[in-house]
């Protein structure tokens, strides 16, 4: 009988077909749950605890909560993004209101201001896809710095984690 040792040192049995099989039926389940599978597993076990034991699962409960909390973007990561957006957009629409009489024009000092304050807006964080597009171009991957592939995990953890708690309960 030969064994194996697979990511995650889940022994595997190559002689036993059902191990295939059981495996593939793993790998499907898995693949359906949802990104915050495991925020909701310990969201279920720490409301477990404390109803078993309340007095002393309050302290669990509080520290998960902090670990929680931390774990979320901070509002202007969150909203970077879309005030960036809104700036564009009131941009847009001086343009083009001004585009419309004659005679009427923004000055550029004016534009470098509406300018600056939408890229102040956009860099309060790099958005996930733009960090995973910085990734992607690196020719060879293993060139892919230590600092940016934790800086991009912790990101995506964050995303995760506000996603989870704007649809606990749902």
């Amino acid at each position: 009988m030969r064994r194996a040792r697979v990511a995650g040192k889940i022994p595997l049995n190559y002689s036993d077909p059902s191990q295939l099989y059981r495996s593939e039926q793993l790998l499907t389940r898995l693949g359906q749950l949802p990104p915050d599978w495991n925020l909701a597993y310990s969201r279920k076990l720490t409301e477990q605890v404390q109803g078993l034991w309340p007095e002393q699962a309050k302290l669990l409960a509080q520290q998960w909560q902090q670990q929680l909390s931390a774990s979320t973007l901070s509002d202007d990561a969150l909203n970077g993004w879309h005030e960036g957006m809104l700036k564009l957009q009131e941009m847009t629409t001086q343009l083009n209101a001004l585009d419309g009489q004659k005679g009427k024009y923004i000055t550029v000092s004016e534009l470098k201001s509406q300018v600056f304050a939408a890229t102040q807006a956009f860099s309060k964080t790099v958005p996930v896809e733009e960090q995973l597009r910085r990734m992607s171009i690196e020719e060879n991957p293993e060139m892919i710095t230590s600092a940016q592939k934790m800086q991009t995990e912790q990101h995506l953890k964050q995303l995760i984690t506000n996603y989870s708690m704007l649809t606990a309960g749902q």
